[in-house]
């Protein structure tokens, strides 16, 4: 059986998605779909807008076969962290053939100059002396690449995931073979639509599935209402609480947060009063809102600097078709790391439980968000994976 792997988030699955899986298919001869796919927070430092049972959900019925979950450490963790802990989750099922991931090129060959670029000696200190001129970390890295790497292959959001996807198969010496597929329709983040594709920011932002008509499978609109969207407000309230309530040394251990920005997050809790404020009080023109959004994560969450630097410890089922089943099968003779279907059973000590601890702990925090009858801990212990059949 030849089997491709996707690296995702599906907030929420839409046409987009549904045009990728299909190509790889229909393209590259997959016979099986295999995604890691962001649990209940991301890689942009928000909570997702659906739970990762329905993203699940929509995934199986959109042409995925197994869905596995993202560690919450590398989910909400540069596009670095976040591709090393796909591929290395990805590579330790033992099966997979290919990697297949949408991007703007629509070709491998710059993204993988990138790559190479990206990987060579002094690469590194050329961004960092246009990171000390005062520029943030993405406009330091597309002026350190002029004229060594294709224009825009750095400057679009598809591209630079999929530059760290090839940079992290060669890193890890995994042996399955990268492959783009042209993004096609609305750019990642428009305002618009285009032949029937939008981005996922957009349909984010609609609150009637009615607005999404067309733009996503039948599956997506069905699930558009299964369980509640997180509330920002509620995710303003902990954040405030947890920053006003913790002393800057300990700030200063979470993921991202370097350069003394943990004084400027506590000056900011303690003058704020939403959470915009308080992420546009914390921002500086050397951070992206994004780099914020996952500092202020961090702290929330409480993730540590060392989990996003560490290998994937175990593999999580989120769900499955009968296709995927047997992938599973198969896997339980070739992958290198311990799978987990059953949550109860997780018996895992070290480095694995301070990351499977984390899991849990962001389902308990998205549970608050959600509030309602979903606002009940130990959510990952009582959730079946999801079986389509």
């Amino acid at each position: 059986m030849r089997v491709a792997g996707v690296i995702c988030e599906f907030d929420p699955f839409h046409n987009g998605h549904a045009h990728l899986l299909r190509a790889l298919r229909d393209v590259y001869g997959a016979e099986a779909i295999v995604c890691v796919m962001s649990g209940h927070f991301t890689q942009r430092g928000q909570p997702a807008a659906w739970d990762k049972w329905t993203r699940t959900e929509m995934a199986l019925a959109g042409g995925a076969d197994l869905v596995l979950e993202l560690p919450t450490c590398y989910a909400c963790a540069s596009a670095e962290r976040f591709a090393f802990g796909g591929v290395a989750l990805l590579a330790a099922l033992g099966v997979v053939d290919i990697l297949g991931f949408g991007s703007e090129t629509g070709e491998i060959a710059p993204l993988q100059q990138a790559a190479d670029w990206l990987d060579r000696l002094g690469t590194q200190e050329a961004v960092e002396a246009h990171l000390a001129a005062g520029m943030s970390y993405p406009a330091a890295r597309e002026k350190a690449a002029a004229g060594q790497v294709p224009a825009g292959v750095l400057s679009r959001p598809n591209n630079v995931l999929g530059v760290e996807y090839c940079k992290a198969i060669v890193r890890l010496g995994h042996p399955f073979v990268p492959v783009t597929i042209p993004r096609v329709g609305a750019a990642h983040g428009a305002a618009d639509t285009g032949d029937g594709f939008a981005s996922a920011s957009y349909l984010r932002s609609r609150s009637d599935p009615a607005q999404a008509a067309g733009l996503v499978p039948d599956a997506t609109l069905r699930l558009w209402h299964a369980s509640p969207r997180p509330s920002i407000d509620r995710l303003g309230d902990l954040l405030y609480y947890r920053l006003r309530t913790m002393d800057q040394a300990v700030l200063a251990g979470f993921a991202d947060v370097t350069e003394g920005l943990e004084a400027r997050m506590l000056d900011a809790a303690g003058r704020g009063k939403d959470y915009e404020t308080l992420r546009q009080t914390v921002k500086t023109k050397r951070y992206t809102m994004t780099r914020v959004d996952r500092v202020l994560l961090a702290a929330l969450l409480g993730i540590p600097k060392s989990l996003p630097a560490a290998p994937p410890q175990y593999i999580r089922v989120l769900g499955m078709t009968k296709t995927g089943q047997a992938v599973l099968r198969a896997c339980k003779q070739t992958a290198s790391l311990p799978i987990l279907t059953k949550t109860a059973d997780a018996d895992f000590s070290g480095l694995a439980a301070e990351m499977f601890a984390l899991d849990v702990r962001a389902t308990d925090v998205y549970a608050i968000l959600q509030g309602g009858a979903y606002n009940v801990g130990g959510r990952d212990f009582t959730t079946s994976p999801v079986i389509l059949a």
